[in-house]
């Protein structure tokens, strides 16, 4: 019975490192909020910050209502969600905010 508990231990732990490097790859809930200074289809400037914008990111209003990039414009005041990918922030959600 022991080894048997061991064997899983064992499993556990090698699954635990292979997976490991992948959550340093790339970790969410970053959140950056500000008005729109410039935008463009690869990046956003916020607040004197320039971030990445995915290829695959989604855009909302309110949260809620689905908009387009090109909806955006300077002065919007919007919530960034941001996922760090190696070591660098990107874009992966923007909200525009109607009420910040």
């Amino acid at each position: 019975m022991i080894s048997l508990h061991a064997k899983n231990m064992f499993k556990i732990l090698a699954l635990s490192l292979i997976l490991s490097p992948l959550s340093s790859w790339a970790s969410s809930n970053l959140i950056a909020n500000g008005k729109i200074e410039e935008i463009s289809s690869n990046h956003i400037i916020i607040t004197d910050t320039r971030f990445k914008i995915l290829p695959t990111v989604k855009v909302f209003l309110d949260g809620k209502k689905p908009l387009r990039l090109q909806d955006l414009k300077k002065g919007d005041f919007v919530r960034l969600h941001l996922l760090n990918i190696n070591n660098t922030d990107q874009v992966d959600k923007i909200n525009m905010l109607t009420n910040p």
